[in-house]
């Protein structure tokens, strides 16, 4: 596996107060600058959603244990950036596998398209007027 940038919290004074949008942001900085080597698991941490627990705690949840062991092997180093970024040395990341309810179906493109449309209707009036067709 290839060395992400920042391997440990290097600004343990730092204690800077950031919001959930601050973190959700940096955490798609950080999957975005991984290293090429690492594509296949940025991909999957894009697809998580970190929140705070009790600030400065962050939890993320693994869909599997193989994302959970793979997210843990790289927890120092997530930390270190996040804690860069956020400017936050206190704080702790925990990864824990998702219980079935916390587990969100992933829709078809037909599916969200359909979502769209109700919370939008005019949206089919726009796909009309443009002679689009749904593939």
């Amino acid at each position: 596996m290839g060395v992400v940038k920042e391997e440990e919290i290097t600004n343990k004074e730092e204690c800077n107060v950031f919001s959930q949008e601050e973190l959700e942001l940096q955490w798609m900085a950080l999957c975005n600058r991984m290293p090429q080597a690492m594509v296949a698991i940025a991909t999957r941490m894009k697809n998580m959603q970190p929140r705070i627990t009790d600030f400065p705690n962050i939890e993320v949840l693994a869909d599997n244990e193989i994302v959970m062991e793979e997210v843990n092997n790289i927890r120092t180093r997530i930390e270190g950036g996040l804690a860069k970024y956020l400017h936050n040395g206190q704080l702790k990341l925990h990864i824990r596998l998702a219980k079935m309810e916390e587990m969100k179906r992933i829709l078809s493109k037909k599916e969200i398209y359909e979502n769209m449309l109700k919370a939008n209707p005019a949206i089919d009036k726009l796909r009309n007027a443009l002679g689009l067709e749904l593939a």
